[in-house]
């Protein structure tokens, strides 16, 4: 389950971090251009996870058990967390515009 999970708040973590990246440039993790290739691989990305924490022939190629709702949700917490880290600091380093 520890495996599955830490795969899983990898995952998340980046898909947060492309998200930061993107809007560097502004606050809030909102870009000013809409990006729609971004959506449909995030999509994915989510889709496919899901996938290989739930379905059990997949689970067994990657050795995962899958992890509960609160660990998915602890997991999903460190990733928002890490997500407003970054947000405050190009805040407090003055790298955006508004």
């Amino acid at each position: 389950m520890a495996r599955a999970l830490a795969f899983t708040v990898l995952v998340l973590s980046n898909l947060a971090l492309i998200q930061v990246n993107r809007s560097w440039a502004t606050s809030g993790g909102v870009p000013r251009a809409r990006n729609a290739a971004l959506w449909w691989i995030a999509s994915v990305t989510v889709v496919l996870l899901a996938t290989v924490l739930w379905v059990p022939a997949i689970a067994a190629l990657f050795a995962f058990r899958a992890p509960s709702a609160t660990m998915l949700a602890i997991g999903t917490g460190l990733c928002l967390i890490a997500f407003a880290w970054f947000e405050a600091a190009k805040r407090f380093a003055g790298n955006y515009t508004r």
